[in-house]
């Protein structure tokens, strides 16, 4: 059932996207319209045609956008019933590496509390087999809080660069080093967003780097 949904979710989401380009297409199509009318004399009926179709293209990219985010959100969050990686989408899969990325950056960090807490645990004179068992107790029963933390965390920074994305111009180019800084994340976690995002076609990587559609 869960797998089904998340089908249903990138289904959903890939044509958002296409319908996303295809607006894109018309408010062109329309441009060139409109500079043919003008051209012509036909000054007002040249802006009257800009004007419905970029309201229109404008409330329906709108909604499309909202849904790719609403359904991006939601597949993050659906980990639970995951069964075989095989088996997922494409999109999930991106976010299955994407924890697995972030689990590059957390186990340093555990490790050394847990060197820090090993030396703390030397002071008092005690038994040390007591000791330790209440210590590997807590690490493992953190661990998996901080990697579900930084997964909910990781779904809002990718919204955020959906968002910046959707913004922009088409083309203009989206730095990944300085959205990792502004982001206030690693270069590895900022590479797996971008991937995750590219998947939703929001992005796309050229010779010069990752740019908007």
């Amino acid at each position: 059932m869960t797998t089904d949904r998340v089908q249903s979710l990138t289904s959903l989401a890939q044509k958002d996207s296409l319908l996303i380009s295809q607006l894109d297409k018309e408010i062109s199509h329309a441009t060139v319209q409109a500079n043919e009318l003008r051209a012509r004399g036909m000054v007002s009926k040249a802006l009257e045609l800009e004007e419905s179709v970029a309201a229109r293209a404008a409330s329906q990219r709108t909604s499309a956008i909202a849904r790719i985010n609403d359904g991006s959100l939601e597949i993050a969050h659906i980990k639970s019933s995951v069964a075989k990686a095989s088996s997922l989408p494409a999109l999930l899969a991106h976010f299955l590496c994407l924890g697995f990325a972030m689990s590059l950056e957390v186990v340093p960090a555990l490790i050394l509390s847990g060197v820090r807490s090993s030396r703390r645990s030397f002071l008092p004179v005690v038994d040390s087999n007591s000791s330790a068992s209440p210590l590997s107790g807590i690490s493992e029963a953190e661990t998996p809080k901080t990697a579900e933390t930084l997964l909910d965390t990781n779904a809002e920074i990718l919204k955020t660069l959906v968002n910046q994305a959707k913004t922009t111009t088409p083309g203009t180019p989206i730095k990944l080093k300085d959205f990792a800084k502004n982001s206030r994340i690693g270069n590895l976690r900022a590479c797996a967003i971008f991937r995750n995002a590219e998947a939703l076609g929001v992005i796309k990587k050229t010779t010069i780097g990752y740019v908007s559609t």
